[in-house]
């Protein structure tokens, strides 16, 4: 997938944040994942869209941008 599809797809459906933190006098670090809850009708969607290729996911893309800027 490009750039731009990586931009609109993966940083919605999941956040990684790191914690850091001093105990006992040293430094500790955890990541946290924040992963979105998909209904499986919009996992299949995605799943589907992951399996296309570059070309057809940038249709998909730029038809769904159409429709935003009508409604």
């Amino acid at each position: 997938m490009d750039d731009i599809g990586d931009c609109a797809i993966y940083n919605k459906r999941l956040m990684i944040m790191s914690v850091v933190t001093k105990r006992d006098g040293s430094w500790q670090a955890e990541e946290i994942l924040n992963a979105r809850r998909l209904t499986l009708k919009r996992q299949f969607f995605l799943d589907g869209f992951d399996l296309l290729p570059a070309v057809a996911q940038r249709e998909v893309i730029d038809l769904v941008a159409s429709l935003k800027e009508r409604h």
